[in-house]
């Protein structure tokens, strides 16, 4: 089973948002179209500081990402994550979800591997360091399906002639795989469809901060949205943003400091499954209560 895509987004957005507010010409970038004034301010209190030996001389203010809202010792900014809705897509329970598959997965690996190429073939071949069971990315390489070929740990691309010129000089290039083992085990995945939601909320008592807080939020959904993990498990639907309003008292605690508030609802398509030969397993474990 997959974590839910509230706990992806908690974890996703821990590691873009820290690195984001620990290089200032990201920040810099991401609140271009905010006032200069504003942006500095948010900057000054926010993002690290760095000499030009690019030895840290000051560490920006924390922006905690929570999972309700607080009641004591307000932060100044902050996120709550929350999960949302969800509805089982139509038809999909207990039906076959997700690939079957040939081989028994582990997790994706990125790595560079060395190239060599074939002149009278026009084909260039890339040797990965473990068995190959699915494709993921080549990257500087546009080509069709068509022209790709697996054979074990052996990708084999063929080309156009003057295409090969361009690997000349390329020793490795980088790729994006599943691996697996190499001995073929036929099985299938079970499990349900889901379209759910997840509830972010920012938070600020400084409005040019809640502007340049969102800034930065949509910067960090662009760069999930880049990676395998966000395009393959977890399907972004669409993103909602609300308009910025007053938070409610309820969720203010004691302060009397007015705080404001955008929200933002992410809908996300995901597929949990089990192993199907694993089910079985657990079908024979609890066979008095699944008959």
């Amino acid at each position: 089973m997959i974590p839910s895509p509230k706990t992806h987004v908690t974890k996703s957005l821990q590691k873009v948002l820290s690195k984001i507010l620990d290089e200032a010409y990201i920040t810099n970038d991401l609140l271009s179209e905010l006032d200069s004034e504003s942006s500095q301010a948010f900057i000054n209190k926010y993002v690290s500081q760095y000499d030009n030996n690019h030895q840290r001389t000051k560490a920006g203010q924390e922006i905690p990402i929570l999972d309700q809202f607080p009641t004591e010792q307000l932060p100044d900014t902050y996120i709550v994550v929350g999960s949302g809705s969800g509805k089982e897509q139509d038809g999909s329970i207990g039906s076959i979800s997700g690939d079957n598959y040939g081989y028994r997965n582990k997790p994706d690996i990125v790595e560079s591997a060395p190239v060599t190429i074939d002149d009278f073939n026009s084909s260039i071949t890339i040797t990965a360091n473990n068995f190959i069971t699915d494709l993921e990315d080549i990257e500087g390489i546009a080509v069709s399906p068509k022209q790709i070929s697996l054979d074990g740990n052996l990708i084999h691309i063929e080309l156009d002639p003057y295409l090969l010129d361009s690997f000349k000089d390329s020793k490795s290039v980088r790729i994006t795989y599943v691996p697996g083992d190499d001995v073929p085990i036929v099985g299938e995945t079970n499990g349900i469809d889901m379209q759910e939601e997840v509830n972010i909320v920012l938070v600020s008592n400084n409005m040019p901060s809640l502007y340049a807080l969102d800034s930065i939020v949509k910067g960090a959904f662009i760069l999930l949205r880049k990676s395998t993990e966000e395009t393959r498990t977890y399907q972004l639907g669409n993103l909602e943003f609300l308009p910025i309003s007053t938070l409610q008292d309820e969720n203010l605690g004691n302060t009397p400091t007015p705080y404001y508030a955008r929200e933002i609802n992410a809908t996300y398509t995901v597929t949990y499954t089990w192993d199907r030969d694993f089910l079985e397993q657990v079908k024979k474990v609890m066979s008095n209560i699944i008959e």
